[in-house]
This record gives structure tokens, C-alpha cells and sequence, in this order.
């Protein structure tokens, strides 16, 4: 497998607060942080679909599969970095047949860079990538209904909320409703 877009950089802004803020596409290499970050959100409690630690042949395994995908133009996916370490990742993926117009959303940030911008601008990034590589027109999420925060963001992006899964999830603190969000590009 040629690896055309591993590590490419799509995007670098400063954030006063936090440093220089670096969008790149996903590598192996990634491996490590990605699993440290992910069990990070995990033991945090985020509202994130994962509610065990990832094991390493595990993260391995998923790193390999996004390179495919990617290398495939069915992925765009990439890696947030500050200062060189790896606080995020964030996804779109084109559809099946039929459906391949649509792009599935999805973002990761480290709590210790909420609240900058930082998730905002790795959106659009990550869209515009999309946009461009993959040709979708429609992106789409799915979010708790009770994550006002990530529910903010993505009103702010230019998602709307399209549709509702009541009960959708359930964790060790009950049941939530999911939403489902759009965003049209053409």
C-alpha cells in the first residue's frame, strides 16, 4: 500500500493559550497517542461511544483500517496536534453506494484543549478535506442530547439537528436521547 497522505498537514493556527496548533492526516505512528488519548476520555467520562480502555493490538488494528480508508479516498482522517503532542482526531466518512453523497462525522478532542477553538477550526478542516477528497454534499453526526457543549459547536459549524433516537444510548448514569445533526455543503 502506497501511503499518499499519511502525515500530510492540512491546517496550522496559535492558540495564545495552548501553542501552535497543527491538522495533519492520521500515521502509524499515531498508534501510541491516539490509544493514550482515547483511554484519556474514557477515565474522564466523556460522552463517547467507548466506555472500556482501548488495548494496543486493538488501536493498531483501527489505525491500519483508517490508512486503508483513507488511501481508498472512503476517509478523510485526521490528527490534532499542540506543540507536537496528539490531543485529537476527528473523521468524515463517505457512505456506502447509493448514499455516498453523505459524509458520517466524528471528533475527539483532549479536555485540556476544549474551550479555544481549537474543536472549531478542526471541524472545518476536516469538512473542507471532505468537501474536496471524498465529494460529499451532506455530513452528519450523532450526538447525546446531552452533551450541550459538543451540541453548541456543531450549531455553531452549521449543523442542524434533523432527527432524534430516543433513548438512543444508555450508560451507567441512564438512558439519553441521541440527535441526529446535518450539515448540507452544496
Amino acid at each position: 500500500m502506497v501511503i499518499v497522505f499519511s502525515g500530510k498537514i492540512v491546517g496550522k493556527f496559535v492558540v495564545e493559550e495552548l501553542g501552535e496548533v497543527k491538522v495533519r492526516y492520521l500515521m502509524m505512528e499515531d498508534v501510541d497517542p491516539l490509544q493514550d488519548l482515547m483511554n484519556s476520555l474514557v477515565d474522564e467520562g466523556a460522552d463517547i461511544r467507548y466506555t472500556r480502555e482501548i488495548g494496543f493490538e486493538e488501536q493498531v488494528d483501527w489505525v491500519a483500517e483508517q490508512l486503508k480508508k483513507v488511501e481508498k479516498g472512503k476517509r478523510v482522517q485526521l490528527v490534532v496536534e499542540v506543540d507536537g503532542v496528539v490531543v485529537g482526531s476527528t473523521s468524515v466518512e463517505r457512505d456506502e453506494e447509493g448514499k455516498d453523497h453523505v459524509g458520517h462525522f466524528g471528533i475527539v478532542l483532549a479536555e485540556s484543549v476544549r474551550g479555544f477553538g481549537v474543536g472549531e477550526r478542526t471541524m472545518r478542516a476536516v469538512i473542507e478535506e471532505a468537501r474536496e477528497r471524498l465529494d460529499v454534499e451532506i455530513v452528519v453526526l450523532e450526538v447525546y442530547e446531552s452533551n450541550e457543549v459538543a451540541r453548541n459547536l456543531y450549531s455553531k459549524v452549521g449543523f442542524e439537528v434533523v432527527g432524534r433516537i430516543e433513548d438512543g444510548v444508555c450508560l451507567e448514569d441512564g438512558c439519553s436521547d441521541v440527535l441526529i445533526m446535518e450539515k448540507k455543503l452544496k
